[in-house]
């Protein structure tokens, strides 16, 4: 435990993420869900939100611009690159993103045209956030 000046024993700097967190990429062009998923998931001990964008455009400047994520959480609908979309791009830059749909879409057609597109895993933006969570670790 740290000690400051004052005496008073403190716990360790808990801000500093393992090396070995999953370091994810939000993209979702509603504000609400972006700042939501990232309070939420920067809660889980083994997951680091890197960064946030409000569209495939800007998700993949950030890559482009050497952004280093294992995750890319994206939107199924967004304007202008869709989530498939950025799927394929983030894929051809890099092989090693995995990358999950959020969607409130029925899926239920969804399965093949995900699968072709590379994307990693899907989830309905109804679905309990911890079913979200587990999906994300067991990839």
């Amino acid at each position: 435990m740290k000690k400051p000046q004052n005496g008073v024993n403190q716990q360790p700097d808990l801000a500093t993420k393992s090396l070995d967190n999953i370091r994810i990429l939000v993209v979702d062009d509603h504000e609400i869900v972006r700042k939501g998923l990232h309070a939420l998931l920067s809660e889980q001990p083994d997951m680091e939100v890197v960064s946030v964008a409000s569209n495939g455009e800007e998700a993949m400047q950030m890559l482009e611009d050497g952004l280093q994520t294992d995750v890319l959480l994206a939107d199924l609908h967004m304007p202008g690159m869709n989530g498939l979309q950025l799927t394929q791009s983030a894929l051809a830059l890099s092989n090693k993103i995995r990358v999950f749909i959020l969607t409130l879409t029925d899926t239920h057609n969804f399965d093949q045209t995900a699968k072709e597109a590379g994307v990693s895993g899907y989830i309905s933006k109804t679905e309990d956030f911890n079913a979200l969570i587990a999906m994300i670790r067991s990839h």
